[in-house]
């Protein structure tokens, strides 16, 4: 039997289906094709989208971070400069006319014990002592913050940084969550 013989042995209804089964199979596959081609184009650009605001995310926390270092060091030296009478209030006053720098801190001598503290603060012993110019960070143990422990000459100075201030940081960054960590312990910022 032939194929010509075959199909005009066929309904006019299921020749009219095979004709246009034929006709509109590879305008679908076609279609198919350049769907997936798109919706691959368009993940890849959502992706590249969320690296860059993560990025902008870490920079801008690092910028805080580097920020409140950089005060509490320039607040810090001169106060062990002048003399370890009054030292938290020289610091306390030369953090308050900064602007958007933690206000939480602690003086530290040589050795790590505390000098005088500002605000609530947090257990500063398991921070490793650091030498002037040196800075190190952890997530706080006890507090929803990060804490930043500057050295100076003379002593050290560690500030609480709390997370709240961190997501007024990644507020711009449409970032809904950034997950900080240190050896031990992690901090959420952002998210529920």
């Amino acid at each position: 039997m032939s194929l010509g013989g075959w199909f005009a042995r066929l309904s006019t209804a299921t020749k009219l289906l095979l004709i246009l089964t034929v006709a509109i199979l590879p305008i679908g596959i076609a279609l198919t094709w350049i769907g997936e081609t798109g919706i691959r184009q368009a993940n890849t650009a959502l992706e590249g989208q969320s690296r860059e605001q993560s990025r902008a995310a870490a920079r801008a926390i690092e910028s805080l971070i580097a920020r409140n270092a950089l005060a509490l060091r320039v607040a810090a030296n001169g106060a062990f400069a002048s003399g370890p009478v009054s030292a938290c209030d020289r610091v306390r006053r030369s953090l308050s006319i900064a602007p958007a720098i933690a206000q939480n801190f602690e003086l530290e001598d040589v050795n790590g014990r505390p000098a005088c503290t500002s605000g609530q603060t947090d257990d500063t012993g398991g921070l490793p002592l650091v030498a002037p110019g040196d800075i190190r960070l952890r997530v706080s143990p006890s507090m929803d913050a990060i804490a930043i422990r500057v050295g100076v000459i003379g002593g050290m100075a560690t500030a609480i940084l709390p997370s709240a201030e961190l997501r007024n940081a990644i507020a711009d960054t449409e970032v809904p969550l950034l997950i900080m960590h240190d050896d031990s312990r992690e901090l959420r910022v952002g998210g529920t």
